[in-house]
């Protein structure tokens, strides 16, 4: 009667273990592709003609398993299939994943929105000539903006010396400050295409 009881209460704690190990099964235990779902891509490798097919396609399959799973820690299986072709099967990702995925998008459009120069905005502080501080840095945008108030303040200047070929009356000058303030205008406007 006594080995009864001792072989009950073994039996109980295994059983025990084995359900505290797996509790919360969520957290415990992973599932396989089969079972949590995934994805398979079959690509096809073209090969020179009279290349040794196999060992081309054994090398293809060693450097595609270095640049995708260089640890080899994720469940990733790429596979031969025939010749010529090579199978690809991930797992989809897990609730962490997709939850860190979705925060990464978030703060990226967060900080799109907020880098984001508004053409109205552009547009006043280059009038008051504000720009620069306002939208410059030390970045390739900040080159951008600064151009783009050089560019802004110089068409200023040559409409100031149109008004006064206008009023000499001088055709030559009057065409000539036309024509600088076009260009003038058309390097602003794409530096501004550029910028926005």
């Amino acid at each position: 009667m006594q080995n009864a009881f001792w072989k009950i209460v073994i039996i109980v704690v295994v059983i025990g273990g084995c359900l505290w190990a797996v509790n919360p099964p969520e957290d415990r235990i992973r599932l396989g592709r089969d079972l949590s779902g995934g994805v398979s891509l079959v690509y096809s490798v073209r090969m020179p003609e009279g290349a040794d097919r196999a060992a081309l396609l054994d090398q293809t399959i060693r450097v595609l398993s270095e640049r995708v799973n260089p640890q080899g820690v994720l469940d990733i299986a790429l596979t031969p299939l025939g010749s010529n072709r090579i199978e690809v099967v991930m797992p989809l990702p897990n609730e962490e994943v997709k939850r860190l995925a979705d925060a990464y998008r978030d703060r990226l459009d967060t900080f799109v929105v907020a880098t984001e120069i508004k053409r109205s905005a552009l547009e006043r502080t280059l009038a008051d000539g504000t720009a620069v501080a306002t939208f410059g840095g030390g970045s390739l945008r900040g080159q951008l903006v600064a151009d783009l108030q050089t560019a802004h303040d110089t068409a200023l200047a040559l409409r100031t010396s149109l008004v006064a070929a206008q009023a000499s009356g001088d055709e030559a000058a009057i065409n000539a400050a036309r024509q600088a303030i076009a260009d003038a205008e058309v390097e602003s406007e794409g530096l501004e295409e550029e910028l926005l």
